[in-house]
């Protein structure tokens, strides 16, 4: 497997050889094997609309699944399901026609290198007080393409997310969240795409923020709570991550988010993601053909059948 590098993705050199030992994969005909398993299991499942994944792609969902291809199987089953049970979060998008008008609010970007560890860092920074809940549905649009753009090109042992929220009204804007929309993107998010959260860093040097915490203690299963944590300065920060991997604006040493925002843009607005966006639109199922006949809760992520989230 080759690792397609561009402006928003670097890879360290031994990056493939340190994630597929991790992941107890380290010998290339046992990685093959097992994508071979999990693309046959993918072709005799008479319910999911698309069937000829990409092996880069499988490998994708067998890395998430900590070299698991039976965890594999149940998360890229969700995935389609999720796509078929909760449709409107998952239409045909135009990055700057559909998303331009919230990025004078808050820039989401994808930091290009890894950390030491080999990590992702995302990092959000919030540029006003306030956001209505028209903003914040888009802003969960929003993070699910990025979460496509991340299931297509990166590889990596896990994922930090850091979220810059210093210049927001957290009082107000608690009085903005949909607390079943909150939980659907969560679902998506965690249940779905499977993301290995390493850490989730809130900076912010306001108590207020406890009170969204407090929300999210009802959704979460304490493995994923004791991962977020929330600093009151970028100092906080480097001793997790280092400054290497981060923005000027964090206090690090990468290039502004704006620069970043527009390679990120750049990237998904190219023809080759467009098509691959669309075809993952389409990957979903037809519940009527399921084997067993009706929806099975396990790969659930939809109002009436939420569980509380798990992450590993």
């Amino acid at each position: 497997m080759l690792l397609e590098e561009n402006k928003i993705f670097r890879f360290h050199s031994d990056t493939i050889d340190v994630v597929r030992r991790e992941i107890n994969l380290s010998q290339e005909e046992d990685m093959r094997e097992a994508i071979k398993i999990l693309r046959e299991w993918v072709h005799i499942q008479p319910h999911f609309k698309i069937k000829d994944f990409p092996d880069s792609y499988l490998e994708r969902w067998i890395v998430a699944s900590k070299g698991s291809v039976e965890k594999a199987k149940s998360r890229l089953d969700r995935m389609c399901t999720i796509r078929t049970l909760i449709p409107h979060y998952f239409i045909e998008t135009d990055v700057t026609r559909d998303f331009n008008d919230i990025f004078d609010k808050v820039i989401p970007v994808i930091c290009p290198k890894l950390t030491k560890e080999h990590h992702r860092v995302i990092v959000t920074k919030s540029l006003v007080s306030d956001a209505d809940a028209e903003f914040l549905t888009k802003f969960y649009k929003y993070s699910i393409y990025i979460c496509e753009l991340l299931r297509r090109y990166d590889y990596g042992m896990g994922l930090h997310s850091v979220y810059d929220v210093q210049s927001l009204d957290i009082v107000k804007l608690m009085t903005k969240i949909n607390v079943v929309e909150f939980r659907n993107i969560l679902t998506i998010l965690l249940e779905g795409y499977g993301m290995r959260v390493k850490g989730i860093h809130i900076i912010i040097q306001s108590k207020s923020i406890e009170l969204l915490l407090n929300i999210a203690k009802t959704i979460l299963k304490p493995k994923i709570i004791s991962r977020i944590h929330v600093h009151k300065s970028y100092e906080e920060l480097h001793e997790i991550i280092g400054k290497d991997v981060i923005p000027i604006e964090f206090g690090g040493n990468e290039r502004s988010i704006f620069e970043l925002h527009d390679d990120l843009i750049e990237v998904a607005s190219t023809k080759e993601f467009k098509e691959w966006y669309s075809t993952m639109l389409n990957a979903r199922t037809d519940e009527e053909l399921r084997p067993n006949g009706k929806f099975n809760e396990e790969y659930a992520g939809t109002p009436g059948t939420f569980r509380m989230l798990n992450l590993d």
